[in-house]
This record gives C-alpha cells, sequence and structure tokens, in this order.
C-alpha cells in the first residue's frame, strides 16, 4: 500500500500547494504539521485512508477547526460527495472544489 508517513512535510513552512496521486492510499496523521498549505490536490476519485487529522496546527477546540481551514482541497470531477461523506479529515477544509 502506497501511504504518506506520519509528519511526512512536517515543519516544511514553505509548502503551500502539494498534488498527491491517486495512487497513494493512507495518510498518516499530522503530515502538514507546521505547514502553510493554501492547496491540495487530491488525484484519486475514491479518498484515501486517514489516521485523523492532516495536522494538529492551530487546533481550535470551540468551533472544532484546525488549519487545514485555510486551505482548499481540489478533488476529481465527481469525487466531491465521496470526500464529503467521509468527512474529517476532508471536512476539515475551508472548501472542496472539483476539477
Amino acid at each position: 500500500m502506497q501511504e504518506i508517513e506520519l509528519g511526512a512535510f512536517c515543519g516544511y513552512e514553505a509548502l503551500r500547494t502539494l498534488t498527491i496521486p491517486a495512487n497513494v492510499k493512507k495518510l498518516e496523521q499530522n503530515i502538514f504539521s507546521g505547514c502553510n498549505m493554501e492547496t491540495l490536490y487530491m488525484e484519486a476519485t475514491t479518498p484515501p485512508e486517514t489516521d485523523g487529522c492532516l495536522t494538529n496546527d492551530d487546533w481550535d477546540y470551540s468551533t472544532h477547526t484546525n488549519a487545514m481551514s485555510k486551505c482548499t482541497l481540489y478533488v476529481p470531477k465527481g469525487a466531491k460527495a465521496a470526500y464529503q461523506k467521509v468527512g474529517c479529515p476532508w471536512t476539515d477544509f475551508k472548501e472542496i472544489v472539483e476539477y
């Protein structure tokens, strides 16, 4: 199984945009902690398995939002409903846009 490991991009403040290929089947927790993500492109029509939040930065327990709420998630055309159905972490994003 192709996966992105725990904290893979942790602390990479310059990271703003990333494309995750369709062959990635799992994203571990906190892969984007310490990043300033603005856009994330997912090439998979089926959401990858996750172990929870993609970042632990700027967690606001009163609103249940985290740093991904500043990032736009782009998914393949026709895949938005599948990502929304999974819920967290995909619903943590500012918006989900099909491309």
